[in-house]
């Protein structure tokens, strides 16, 4: 089952992981090697959009940057180290057709 990274808007309108006990905590979400992701957006959202420099899942540029409803999986590969850190960007268009940004989000590799 894959596992859940729901981002919300904080107090200032910024993107961010919403903490989820035991996977998600202060932005930072882990994930083993071998196991999915899922990103949810805030309920009445338009649409956003994922975004990492080096990503755990690959090198393809749809590896870097996707829709968080894309349909392809998003599966941590096995030969990605324990320890492993990929900060990753969001944007995410509330109901009224504003844009926020990520205030900051983390996937750590690991049990």
């Amino acid at each position: 089952m894959p596992i859940p990274i729901h981002l919300d808007l904080d107090s200032q309108g910024r993107v961010i992981p919403r903490d989820d006990p035991p996977r998600t905590l202060n932005n930072r979400t882990k994930v083993p090697p071998g196991e999915s992701v899922t990103f949810h957006i805030p309920g009445g959202s338009q649409g956003g959009s994922i975004s990492f420099v080096t990503s755990p899942f690959g090198s393809s540029p749809k590896d870097k940057q996707f829709d968080y409803a894309s349909p392809d999986p998003h599966v941590i590969p096995l030969s990605v180290p324990n320890g492993s850190l990929f900060p990753y960007s969001c944007v995410i268009v509330d109901s009224n057709g504003n844009q926020h940004t990520t205030g900051g989000g983390e996937i750590e590799v690991g049990l």
